[in-house]
């Protein structure tokens, strides 16, 4: 998805895995590679209205893309969360976007059939 701004330039500070410098459709080379956003981030970053954008599209996207009939990943409920966003950028495209943290699942015991809540790593 494309976005007015260059998220490489953005959130250049961010990068945890790069992919090196690939040329864009206008033959201009920018860096390629995974940024690691925490909540915190989003709430005193000096470009919050850029990466909140970034997020809420992205997020409205992943939820048209799946079928579902709300939107999960908001910047709003990202900020008041414990979840790790791992955005991949190239110059001003996000080209992907995975949420990850502990999750409340409840699950059935097998030898009862009692329900139980675990916390797993999803």
């Amino acid at each position: 998805m494309e976005f007015k701004i260059n998220l490489s330039s953005l959130l250049k500070n961010q990068k945890v895995k790069s992919y090196g410098e690939k040329q864009d459709v206008n033959g201009e080379l920018h860096e390629c590679f995974i940024a690691k956003i925490l909540p915190h981030m989003v709430k005193n970053y000096t470009a919050t209205d850029a990466l909140t954008t970034v997020i809420d599209k992205m997020g409205d996207a992943s939820s048209l893309a799946q079928g579902l009939t709300g939107v999960i990943t908001t910047s709003t409920s990202f900020r008041s969360s414990d979840y790790t966003l791992y955005l991949k950028v190239h110059g001003n495209k996000c080209l992907g976007l995975i949420k990850t943290g502990y999750k409340n699942l409840y699950v059935r015991e097998f030898h009862n059939s009692s329900m139980i809540n675990i916390k797993p790593l999803c």
